[in-house]
């Protein structure tokens, strides 16, 4: 219940671009996992081991697993190979993949770190946003 209630809170909240065409939620729950979804394909969490020098667990890494509609699975960097000529849609991915993994990681009851990428262009288009927006505030 905990984790459905969340996947329902993160749909309601993402806003998808155009350019994705699709009015499906962007999370599901499957089997106790939250899936994601982007251009048809599925998106999926696995979870790296991150241990200290002593061999003690300081956290996990999240990684993305993407299927086709075939359930054949395809490179992590297909979704991204997808997105990247739409600003907008590397944004939307981006934050839809480190939401999948965050959820996915609470729900196996977290240790230690979680450690999330996070694509160059996400970074760039938010810190133009955030130009545009100061830039706004001063001259207004």
């Amino acid at each position: 219940m905990f984790l459905e209630n969340l996947v329902l809170q993160f749909n309601a909240r993402f806003k998808v671009p155009l350019s994705c065409h699709t009015q499906r939620p962007a999370l599901r729950l499957k089997q106790d996992q939250v899936v994601g979804m982007f251009q048809g394909m599925c998106l999926r969490s696995a979870f790296a081991s991150i241990m200290d020098m002593q061999g003690r667990l300081l956290g996990r890494q999240a990684l993305l697993q993407v299927y086709g509609s075939n359930q054949k699975p395809l490179p992590a960097w297909t979704p991204y190979a997808i997105a990247c000529f739409d600003e907008k849609a590397v944004v939307y991915l981006d934050r839809l993949c480190r939401t999948l993994h965050t959820l996915n990681w609470l729900a196996e009851v977290p240790k230690g770190l979680l450690f999330l990428d996070v694509h160059p262009r996400h970074i760039q288009e938010i810190k133009q946003e955030a130009l545009v927006q100061y830039d706004c505030w001063i001259t207004n």
